[in-house]
């Protein structure tokens, strides 16, 4: 478990830097295609998010893992970690507009759980 807990700190304070890399890595791959499912998963995505930052507030998206409480009203009342679930939707809905191969999309989608699940 602590092993785990290490991994899940190092990959919070990156996370930003993996998306990124992961992003570039797709748009190489892209043969991008009309996807209205994919614009509708980014929009709920971001939907979820803005509304998610919004209760949260700004010390608790710090690159630090530290929480000194928990956040039970608005989306945080029915998510865990909504920011997470509106990450997902984001993913998801790319994945459908760029269209990689199958290999590298399921391969994001792994990597995207293993992440968030390790932090």
């Amino acid at each position: 478990m602590i092993v785990l807990t290490a991994i899940g700190r190092i990959l919070f304070r990156y996370r930003a830097a993996i998306a990124t890399v992961a992003f570039g890595l797709l748009m190489l791959a892209a043969d991008p295609v009309r996807a209205p499912a994919g614009h509708v998963l980014v929009l709920l995505g971001l939907t979820i998010r803005t509304w998610a930052a919004g209760y949260i507030g700004v010390d608790a998206r710090a690159r630090k893992f530290v929480g000194e409480y928990r956040i039970t009203k608005g989306p945080y009342r029915l998510l865990k970690h909504p920011l997470y679930v509106g990450n997902f939707f984001l993913v998801a809905g790319v994945l459908l507009i760029y269209n990689p191969p199958f290999w590298m999309g399921a391969l994001y989608v792994i990597l995207f759980l293993s992440m968030y699940g390790a932090i």
